[in-house]
Formats: C-alpha cells, structure tokens, sequence
C-alpha cells in the first residue's frame, strides 16, 4: 500500500500508528464512507457562514469548514440554555457560531492571546485579540478569561455543555486540557477537540492525537463522530 498517494489511506495508518482505539476507527471509516452523501450540504453550510461572519475581522479562517458537522452534531443541544467553554479562542469565530446557533448561552473563552510557535512569526497577537474583542463586541453572557487552560481550570467553578479544545497542540498540554474538561463536563455534555488529524509527520510529543486517544481509553469516552479533522467525544 502506498499511504503517501492516497489521504484514505495515509490516515488510517495514522491512527492506527498512535493506537486509536476500534470505536475511533470505526467513526472516522463511518464519516469518510458517508462523507461524500453530505458533500453539497457541508459546502452550502460553509459558504452560508462566511457569508454571516464577512462584516467581521478575520484574519485566517480556520472555522467555517467545521459548520456543518458542528451543527449536526451539537443539535440535540440547540434548544437547552447552554455553558459553552473554548480553549483557545483566535479572533472569536467558534464562539460566535455558538452565539449565532444557540437561543440561550453562556460563553467562556479563554486565550493568552500571545501565541507560540505554531502559529509562525507572521501571526500578530495583539491584532488578533483587537479582533476577537471587535468580532464579539455588545455579546451578551459573553467572559472573556485572558489566561493559560491550566490557571483557568484552577480558578474555575463553573460546568460546561460543550467543551472546545483548540488550544497549545502539544501532547503534554492537550492531556492536560481534556482531563481538566473532563472534571467539568456536564453530565450528557459533550467535548470537541480540534486538529485530530494535525501535523500527520509530527513525533508524538508535538501533535494532539496521542493525547487525544489515551483520554478516550482512559476514560471510556464515548466517540460520537471523528470528521475532517476534529473528534466529538462524550463520557458514557
């Protein structure tokens, strides 16, 4: 087999490489047999999207392809009053789709706002909170926590629904953040970690995956969808 010619392929090593567990296995091969019966509907959502967020500052977005999965699979939520967590906020526009999708929310995001190096050089850290703070201007039941994960879950007494992990992508910090969300997930709550599949050549220590998959075994979690690149998970 010659995984670098076939994505499908290349993938399902991956996973298999860093011991995802069966029930990831058999989601993430469930999405990619289903995926292209949804096609059309992911791209309307996508473009519908950004066509709600062109009035706001967006340097880079890295959102909006998520839409349609976020929306399938956070619908049985739509019509409960909801605490909404975000690790790792960028300029704001996951929170503002649960802002735009939800009728009653309660919205924490909580950033440094100063970067590391993933994001290169280029990436201007004080631009990108000016515009997270202009993006979400005049939300209400919006808290905004200028913080690492780790001193945030330290000084936190509030319960979450949905929990979003799209913070530091390290394999230390990644462990960290989900067994720090996990204390705090509402029961039938539900986590997403994005970048599932991010930096495929990267060694174990340096990419989410690894971290991701023991929380999953460790705690027994519940896969409830692996899409392009993100993992929906809940606690049985």
């Amino acid at each position: 087999m010659n995984f670098e010619t076939s994505p499908f392929l290349y993938k399902l090593n991956y996973l298999i490489k860093h011991k995802a567990s069966t029930s990831i296995i058999l989601a993430f091969l469930r999405f990619k047999i289903t995926k292209p019966f949804f096609n059309t509907f992911r791209s309307k959502e996508k473009k519908n999207y950004r066509a709600l967020i062109k009035n706001k500052l967006v340097t880079h977005d890295f959102f909006s392809i998520n839409v349609f999965d976020w929306k399938k699979n956070l619908k049985r939520y739509k019509k409960k009053d909801i605490s909404y967590l975000e690790i790792g906020s960028f300029e704001g526009i996951s929170a503002y789709f649960i802002y735009t999708f939800f009728k009653n929310k309660n919205i924490h995001c909580v950033d440094t706002w100063q970067g590391s190096d993933e994001h290169g050089k280029d990436t201007n850290f004080k631009d990108v909170e000016f515009k997270f703070d202009n993006n979400l201007k005049n939300i209400k039941n919006l808290n905004k926590y200028k913080s690492t994960s780790d001193s945030f879950f330290d000084k936190n007494q509030n319960s979450f629904d949905i929990i979003y992990i799209d913070g530091l992508h390290r394999y230390n910090q990644v462990k960290k953040d989900l067994n720090n969300a996990l204390k705090y997930l509402k029961e039938d709550g539900i986590i997403i970690c994005d970048d599932y599949f991010w930096n495929l050549d990267g060694h174990k220590l340096e990419i989410p995956i690894s971290a991701i998959n023991e929380a999953v075994k460790e705690n027994n979690l519940k896969i409830v969808a692996v899409t392009t690149n993100q993992i929906f998970l809940k606690k049985y």
